[in-house]
């Protein structure tokens, strides 16, 4: 890239640009088989329902990183940064460098990002996006479209952070925006050089996010920077507090003071002169020198690191594009600008250039695997791969639960139901004998007793013998709801159970309790049983007739109604004397009578009919409701399994992937180790001849582990 002809062959540039070669073809091919698993375990991030966001930016930023380093390598690609203030004439310089008018597509000032300028036989744009996707754009204006349209994106989306009080991240915010833009027009002295120009956009303030990462990330695949600075701004402090961070950066700087040679000074007979900055721009730069220049400054301009042009920018550019000769360029003031083309070039065909290129790829190279190491031991690629364990456990507790549905279903749980029903009936049976003893008993000794006052038939129905039925009646349905509860509960269910069955329940999910309780508590034995008549038949009991019954020729039925009261409310008062005169021992008899017919239909149900049918119901219930719960078990397992499988196979493709991946950083690491010791170590003498250690890096390019990742 030189001022004259621009034709300068790197290739013979002796021994040195052969230890470039070698080296760049052994790091071109140790880092490309990175590109697709990376891109793939991005995309698997992507898609993960169980997402990574804290991890898929800076992948695919590393991504975006190694692709540029792979690219640097494959073209031998010099990296000139051009920094700047806004409107200092950055796009300008590098309209001149290129000696082709290239678009200025940073055409909103501020806007946040990187544009590549390099050699290529037809122009061409594309742009790359926050979330690692690329497109092409077709012109110059569609690209400034796109550009002005991204812009809106950014700062619609910086204004909602800033109202949310978080701090803005486009690679989480702004997915979609543009990250960095490649251009490519024929320029033939960026194609003799292999340099890449990297305009870098003044910014303000509140867009600078991510920049000073952005720009740092190039300094170990940069060649060196160009500041660019017009005079108007030269003597500003606050213009070179970013140029200072750039001594930092780069091993060589070179300062371009923008000079406006059209500008005219004022004389004291009012004509106008040319001003200093036509007449005498040395003057320009030996003031700065003098006056402004800090100690940093000063000590990079001591020992070479510094280099300071004073060029007529707009002057250069149009000679160059318009094609004038070298000697017309001169005259119209852009000389130095040859000088700076011509210092540029021998910079970047020198040896203290390509062996820092070396140095400078392999450091590169080792921080972003360096990076992508850790990226995959991140916490949330950690937890990824639990949550594929988890996933694999809970699919094969799943489908142990199928099996054991499988086993459940065959089993016949009539006739567990039916060997209960058995014991239930055996139980009732023995119980239901005392209690009837004891109720008989009561009913009789409370008749007895009335027998032996003076009460009515009313008062002995309503005052002893309803609240001993009701007792009894009660002590009854206690008795059928303990037995049902110990002979047909789960407890007794789950002992009758082999342990094979009772695992199978516990593994499938099928609550054999719940499904007891349901129908318990659906149909209660208790529940059927009758309630019990208090009221005796007065009608039915034989009454003694006196002799005016016989007188008046009283019927049975008269003379009880006469005697008790009404069949429906038998409340005269009846004295001891008058029950044993009139009722004597037949009438005790029948109301002992009455009294057991009260009692046995109780009983009768509770041990006989009721309980049969009771028994029968439960065992097809019991059966019924089991099959219920199996069913809607097996269909919540096979969605459950469905879900689960997929996203298990989901999980571990990206799982596998992360392991192939990491061998593969593995192995490139220790290619990159190995190629900085050869270079640490590496005998001048050898220089030219091919380094031992590219037969290594080809081995490891195409490992079967290579294959697999």
């Amino acid at each position: 890239m030189t001022a004259e002809d621009g034709h300068e062959d790197r290739s013979a540039s002796g021994p040195m640009q052969g230890l470039l070669s070698h080296f760049c073809e052994a790091l071109e091919h140790g880092l490309s088989p990175l590109l697709k698993p990376i891109a793939e375990v991005a995309d698997d991030f992507n898609a993960q329902t169980t997402a990574v966001p804290a991890v898929l930016p800076p992948m695919r930023e590393v991504a975006d990183q190694i692709s540029l380093l792979v690219d640097k390598m494959a073209e031998q690609q010099a990296y000139v940064l051009i920094f700047g203030p806004l409107k200092s004439g950055k796009s300008t310089l590098m309209n001149a460098i290129c000696g082709k008018y290239v678009s200025e597509v940073s055409c909103l000032p501020a806007y946040p990002c990187l544009v590549h300028v390099a050699h290529a036989e037809q122009t061409r744009f594309q742009v790359t996006r926050y979330n690692g996707s690329t497109n092409t754009i077709g012109d110059e204006p569609a690209l400034a479209k796109a550009v002005a349209d991204d812009h809106k994106v950014l700062v619609e989306a910086l204004r909602s952070c800033e109202a949310a009080g978080i701090d803005f991240e486009p690679q989480q915010h702004a997915t979609t925006a543009i990250r960095r833009i490649d251009i490519r027009v024929p320029a033939g002295d960026l194609a003799q050089s292999g340099a890449v120009l990297v305009d870098t956009p003044g910014l303000y303030t509140r867009m600078k996010f991510g920049y000073d990462r952005m720009t740092r990330d190039f300094r170990n695949a940069a060649a060196c920077a160009i500041f660019v600075v017009k005079t108007d701004n030269l003597f500003l402090d606050q213009v070179f507090a970013e140029f200072e961070d750039l001594l930092e950066l780069f091993g060589r700087i070179f300062l371009v003071v923008n000079l406006d040679s059209t500008k005219q000074d004022l004389q004291s007979d009012g004509t106008l002169a040319p001003s200093l900055e036509h007449a005498d721009p040395q003057a320009i730069v030996q003031a700065f020198e003098n006056l402004a220049m800090t100690a940093p400054l000063r000590e990079a301009r001591q020992d070479g690191r510094l280099q300071i042009y004073p060029v007529d920018l707009l002057r250069a550019a149009s000679a160059r594009i318009g094609g004038q000769e070298q000697e017309q360029v001169e005259a119209e003031g852009a000389r130095d600008f040859a000088a700076l083309l011509e210092d540029l070039t021998e910079y970047l065909n020198s040896n203290e250039y390509l062996r820092g290129f070396v140095a400078d790829g392999l450091q590169r190279a080792a921080a972003l695997l360096d990076d992508l190491g850790d990226l995959l031991e991140h916490r949330d690629v950690l937890s990824l791969q639990g949550r594929g364990q988890t996933l694999a456990e809970r699919k094969a507790q799943l489908e142990s639960a199928d099996a054991a549905l499988d086993r459940i279903v065959a089993i016949d749980w009539r006739a567990l139901a039916a060997r209960q029903g058995t014991l239930l009936r055996e139980r009732v049976e023995s119980e239901i004998e005392p209690l009837r003893s004891s109720a008989r008993q009561t009913l009789h000794d409370a008749l007895a007793a009335w027998f032996e006052s003076d009460s009515s038939l009313a008062a002995l129905c309503r005052d002893s013998l309803a609240p001993e039925l009701e007792r009894v009646h009660e002590e009854l349905g206690r008795l059928l709801r303990d037995e049902c509860e110990s002979q047909l509960g789960p407890a007794a269910a789950m002992a009758d159970l082999d342990a094979e069955p009772a695992s199978d329940l516990e593994t499938a999910g099928v609550d054999l309790a719940a499904a007891l309780r349901d129908v318990l508590d659906e149909r209660p034995l208790a529940a059927g049983l009758p309630a019990p008549a208090t009221m005796l038949d007065s009608v039915q009991l034989p009454v003694r007739r006196r002799f005016i019954d016989w007188l008046l020729l009283r019927r049975p039925a008269t003379v009880r109604r006469y005697f008790f009261g009404p069949p429906e409310a038998p409340e005269i008062r009846l004295t001891a004397a008058e029950k044993a005169r009139r009722l004597g021992e037949p009438a005790r008899e029948a109301m002992a009578a009455q009294l057991d017919a009260l009692l046995e239909p109780m009983f009768e149900r509770a041990g006989g009919s009721m309980l049969e049918a009771w028994v029968s119901h439960h065992q097809g219930e019991l059966a019924a409701q089991l099959d219920r719960r199996s069913s809607e078990r097996r269909a919540a397992i096979v969605s459950e399994l469905d879900d689960v499988s997929a996203e298990l196979e989901q999980v571990q493709r990206v799982v596998d992937r992360l392991g192939g991946l990491r061998r593969l950083v593995g192995q490139r690491s220790s290619l990159v180790s190995a190629l900085m010791d050869e270079l640490a170590v590496l005998d001048p003498s050898a220089l030219g001849r091919p380094l031992d250690f590219l037969a290594a890096s080809e081995t490891l390019a195409e490992s079967p582990e290579d294959a697999r990742a």
